[in-house]
């Protein structure tokens, strides 16, 4: 039963009908010949990077940033928020790449760890991993729980440069994320992580600290895997609860498949 704001009974439960549905976002348009200044981003004034883009758009708010067709050399990598999604004008229309190495300030990427580490990816849905006094590296007690991403990626081409970049995309200690219709190529390390974080491999993960709700679908990984002694692979999956994966087609001479 439906009352209005005095108590009186307005509608009974044959008598009421409604609908719900997510927030609908905003979309935020890139393209190779716009511009990165603030106060752009209308799909007659686009942005002109995927990165710069992504530290404009608001987060958590289900805006998405639509990449127009064409060839995005990225300088840096993308920091993408919370409930913000990536849509591309599809996998043969968009290519997003960079021309070598991306810069990670502060970060020693000869490091022996570097590899566990999302730095130097293209794309990069990252949350806090431990509560301690190293972010990267704890105890099972110090973890810090998934964040709830709510977000999507899909219709465009990762493309590592002969494998000169690190890593395609990368998606850190975030739930409810999911990528479809993405290729990724000729990454130096692996196309794509799904992962909690680095983890101590003699005990188990808590409870309540697992990833979750990942979805990964009809993409395609063409010479993304390594062989450096660890075999990363073109997918990396770990610390997960709850994930879908199918459609995946891989084809590498060198590194593994998932």
């Amino acid at each position: 039963t439906a009352t209005n704001s005095t108590g009186s009974t307005v509608a009974t439960n044959a008598g009421i009908s409604f609908t719900t549905s997510a927030t609908t976002g905003t979309y935020y348009y890139v393209s190779p010949s716009g511009v990165d200044a603030v106060g752009r981003g209308s799909a007659g004034s686009p942005f002109k990077t995927l990165a710069y883009a992504a530290k404009q758009v608001p987060a958590g708010q289900n805006n998405t940033i639509y990449l127009n067709a064409g060839t995005y050399t990225e300088t840096e990598g993308t920091l993408l928020p919370l409930g913000v999604n990536i849509e591309g004008a599809g996998e043969s229309n968009v290519t997003v790449t960079a021309s070598g190495n991306l810069p990670t300030p502060g970060v020693d990427q000869s490091s022996s760890d570097f590899k566990l580490w999302h730095d130097g990816s293209l794309i990069q849905l990252v949350s806090p991993i431990y509560s301690g006094s190293n972010p990267r590296y704890g105890s099972p007690q110090e973890m810090i729980a998934a964040q709830d991403g709510n977000q999507s990626i899909s219709g465009f081409t990762l493309d590592g440069n002969n494998s000169t970049v690190k890593a395609g995309l990368w998606v850190l200690n975030r739930n409810n994320v999911t990528v479809h219709h993405v290729n990724f190529r000729n990454f130096k390390q692996t196309g794509a992580v799904f992962t909690r974080g680095d983890m101590w491999w003699y005990e188990p993960l808590p409870e309540g600290k697992w990833m979750k709700n990942l979805k990964v679908y009809n993409c395609t990984f063409t010479n993304s895997g390594s062989d450096d002694g660890q075999q990363e692979g073109c997918l990396i999956i770990g610390g997960i609860a709850g994930a879908e994966i199918y459609n995946i087609n891989i084809t590498d001479d060198n590194g593994e498949g998932i």
